[in-house]
């Protein structure tokens, strides 16, 4: 018995040396060489000049980006309606404040009662309503003192996309017929290389409610901005080519031909009016809005900048133009808003 015992105790020695030879080989060697560093008032000095460097690194990055110039946009959004008066159609004064903001492309037409009606492109409901854009109407009983708006109805629409671009005119019967681009924002149609825009025409008896006219007006690549006057030489239609306004025929305004020859290469998106002894296309370019005058829409005479904005500051552009009951003139045109501020033209 006790040499069974005896037996028992050296094998529990044995074991208990073993393990405490493998756990003594598996414990890290101290590194006999490494001194740790001590740490001196200089490198407490160094490292929080290290640390304020890296701080103002960061806030000078920040600044950078800051001080950045915003991509500028083009958008409705970011334009703004003003008006303008005249007494001859050459010498404009331009209100000190826009009647409208966030909105763009206006047209403008008196009704036979006097009434003024600008329909123009809105995007100022963009926050409350699906659509980013759409066309609005605002009017005026006061010869354009005072003015109210609402949305503009198109109904029977047959076009592939949103109606933008809008020109009005008053037909003899007193109603109002609108045209404007109708397949805005829609892709090009397959084994088609350059898109081409429709635009469609549709009649109100009030101004605000339509129905759309069947058929397409006008049809050609990438043209926009119709600008249509009735006249006894015939209905013209203008449209915008870049710089280019291009002509096109007609002579019951639903079916418009392309003229070999265009209006104008110095500028586009224009309004044409009746005057004394011809018509008057106004028009954008690069240097201000600029007319210009014909006889019968095969030579036309051009007549300088009419306005331009204060400063230099960004282009001024779509033009409305109605002559008012005391032989006056009424202008719409719209321009850019810079950084939300506004870029009065003179």
């Amino acid at each position: 018995m006790k040499r069974l015992f005896y037996l028992f105790l050296v094998c529990g020695l044995f074991f208990s040396f073993g393990s405490y030879s493998e756990n003594e080989e598996n414990k890290p060697k101290p590194n006999l060489y490494y001194q740790p560093k001590k740490v001196t008032p200089f490198h407490q000095y160094k490292q929080q000049l290290n640390k304020k460097k890296h701080k103002q690194h960061n806030v000078n990055s920040r600044n950078k980006q800051k001080g950045k110039k915003k991509k500028k946009h083009n958008t409705p959004y970011d334009h703004q309606v003003y008006l303008a008066k005249s007494n001859d159609g050459l010498k404009w004064k331009v209100n000190a404040s826009p009647l409208y903001q966030h909105a763009s492309v206006p047209d403008i037409v008196r009704l036979k009662n006097g009434t003024l009606l600008i329909y123009f492109v809105d995007w100022s409901g963009q926050d409350v309503v699906k659509e980013d854009h759409y066309l609005s109407v605002a009017k005026s009983t006061d010869q354009g003192k005072t003015w109210w708006r609402t949305r503009v109805k198109i109904l029977s629409r047959k076009g592939d996309g949103r109606a933008v671009d809008p020109n009005a005119i008053v037909l003899k019967n007193g109603k109002v017929k609108l045209f404007y681009l109708g397949n805005f924002g829609r892709p090009n149609p397959p084994n088609q290389p350059a898109k081409v825009h429709h635009i469609y025409s549709a009649t109100s008896t009030d101004g605000i409610t339509f129905k759309e006219d069947p058929g397409v007006r006008f049809s050609h690549p990438k043209v926009t901005d119709p600008d249509v006057i009735q006249t006894p030489l015939g209905w013209k239609m203008f449209v915008t080519e870049k710089q280019t306004n291009l002509m096109a025929s007609s002579t019951d305004g639903k079916t418009f031909t392309l003229a070999p020859k265009p209006a104008s290469t110095n500028g586009a998106i224009s309004k044409t009016i009746a005057m004394s002894g011809g018509y008057r296309m106004y028009k954008c370019s690069r240097d201000g809005l600029r007319s210009q005058f014909t006889k019968d829409f095969q030579t036309w005479r051009d007549e300088g900048v009419r306005i331009k904005l204060k400063g230099g500051m960004g282009p001024v552009c779509d033009p409305g133009i109605v002559k008012l009951k005391d032989g006056s003139y009424l202008m719409v045109l719209k321009t850019f808003m810079k950084d939300n501020q506004q870029d009065r033209p003179r």
